[in-house]
């Protein structure tokens, strides 16, 4: 069995906790998010225009005033992290074949808001991409919350950020644009209240750069760790030994096991066996034989366990769809 989007290795991490004197535990996977916006299915290499036009003065970031800036210190660099930010995400997408940052340098110090097709179409054949992803425009505030509690002071910082892009796609003379909002918290205390918010010039940076990775993900699909999903390791001896061979990463051994033991004249034991049978195939992202045999364990024992895992691969079938979508090529 194979994953259909990425490599096996790649893909899946397995066991997070595997108990063989119980009758249930949990393993962890991977699984392929959709993203918020679907692109032409013609994009599949894609250049980020690799520079933030900006035309305020050194120690100006837009109405951040909560906090001390040194003039000196040009905190406007600090939004090309939203590059750095959308560009590392859509690098790991499997929805795009190459990412990169073009290093075009005639078109360097150009304002994105003049950039036109031929400046485009240049790009993107120097670059060899399907299209050009520029950052149009940010606009950036903050808030500073400090209050008192006993003898300590208590701090709370945030930065909100509305950033806007746009993705020009030449072969259809197609302009793609959104605008997202994200917020950056931070939180300290100190015994007086004449601290500041330390480090702003990184603290800024971080904050465009979670919200570049925000704007990476409404593009492209992306995978999400760390999903846990429940198995069945008990019921009897052949259960358990399964059980083991999982936690060592042998799921196709334990997956013979399962499918012998879904045949058993016991119920519970079958069923057992066709819901962890279930959770192999959703493993390996084959959604359709995972409801099958989810649909299979039901028939034989209904339980709250069963009912919610049926839900959640019928959600999960949905997103599937949309997916299917996003991933299709030309």
């Amino acid at each position: 069995m194979r994953l259909k989007y990425l490599s096996y290795f790649a893909a899946l991490f397995i066991v997070v906790f595997i108990s063989s004197s119980c009758s249930v535990g949990y393993v962890s996977l991977s699984v392929l998010k959709p993203a918020e916006l679907t692109l032409p299915a013609g994009i599949r290499n894609l250049s980020v225009y690799n520079h933030v036009y900006d035309s305020m003065p050194p120690g100006v970031f837009d109405s951040v005033d909560e906090v001390n800036m040194w003039p000196d210190v040009n905190y406007n660099e600090a939004k090309n992290y939203y590059l750095m930010g959308l560009f590392e995400t859509a690098s790991k997408s499997p929805r795009f074949t190459r990412v990169s940052l073009t290093d075009s340098v005639d078109t360097h110090d150009l304002d994105p808001q003049e950039i036109n097709w031929s400046v485009i179409e240049s790009i993107c054949q120097k670059d060899s991409s399907d299209a050009l992803i520029v950052f149009s425009g940010d606009r950036n505030r903050d808030f500073l919350n400090v209050y008192g509690f006993f003898s300590y002071c208590y701090m709370n910082y945030y930065v909100f950020n509305d950033h806007d892009w746009s993705i020009y796609y030449p072969e259809e003379r197609m302009a793609i644009f959104f605008e997202l909002s994200d917020t950056l918290s931070w939180e300290g205390y100190d015994e007086n209240c004449y601290s500041r918010v330390p480090d702003i010039y990184d603290l800024l940076s971080e904050a465009c750069y979670n919200s570049g990775i925000r704007a990476g993900l409404h593009i492209a699909p992306y995978w999400e760790d760390n999903i846990p999903r429940m198995i069945f390791t008990g019921g009897n001896g052949n259960m358990r030994k399964a059980a083991q061979m999982v936690s060592s990463g042998n799921w196709y051994a334990a997956a013979q096991i399962w499918n012998r033991l879904s045949a058993s004249p016991n119920k519970k034991i079958a069923s057992k066996a066709s819901f962890n049978i279930a959770l192999a195939y959703e493993r390996d992202d084959q959604l359709d034989q995972s409801i099958l045999w989810i649909a299979y364990a039901d028939s034989l024992t209904r339980n709250k366990l069963v009912d919610d895992y049926v839900r959640m691969l019928e959600e999960r079938l949905e997103t599937k769809e949309l997916l299917d979508r996003q991933m299709q090529v030309n």
